[in-house]
């Protein structure tokens, strides 16, 4: 355990790199495919999830928390799947508008209905108390991630 801190904390840090390798993993991606009925490579799944309405390329990457290039490889997978469809901004030609098709959207929705059902049959054996604690705690805790920037100690320099 690092210096200065708890042991909650590494419960926590712990925790949160399970969670993330869990999110990421190949096998649950293979569970979701296989409990929704659709067959989609991880990545175009995570971008299908993300779209919502009309969005610009660069928006659903930041949605979809991917660069630009690999949204837009996984948005031309998809479009040939006749799950999305691509148009320029009439506003602006240099920019691609994004939206799912009825297809894609039925997919979609499927999808979520089946990560819904799982993280309901898991909270089922909570308390109405804990869901809303851990509620409130994660969204805390996502919020100050996103609004706290790493730091280096300041004897510490970059090695080359």
């Amino acid at each position: 355990m690092a210096r200065g801190h708890s042991a909650s904390h590494a419960v926590i840090a712990t925790s949160l790199r399970r969670l993330q390798r869990l999110r990421a993993s190949k096998q649950v991606h293979k569970a979701l495919s296989f409990a929704s009925g659709v067959d989609l490579p991880q990545q175009a799944t995570e971008v299908l999830l993300a779209l919502t309405d009309r969005m610009s390329l660069a928006d659903l990457a930041r949605a979809a928390h991917m660069d630009t290039g690999a949204t837009s490889r996984q948005v031309s997978l998809l479009e040939d799947l006749r799950l999305t469809r691509k148009e320029q901004h009439p506003d602006n030609a240099s920019a691609i508008l994004v939206s799912r098709t009825t297809r894609g959207t039925a997919l979609a929705v499927r999808m979520v209905e089946v990560r819904d059902r799982h993280l309901t049959s898991v909270l089922n054996k909570w308390s109405r108390e804990d869901k809303e604690h851990l509620a409130q705690l994660l969204e805390r805790l996502v919020r100050d991630l996103e609004h706290t920037p790493y730091q280096r100690k300041a004897t510490e320099t970059m090695k080359r």
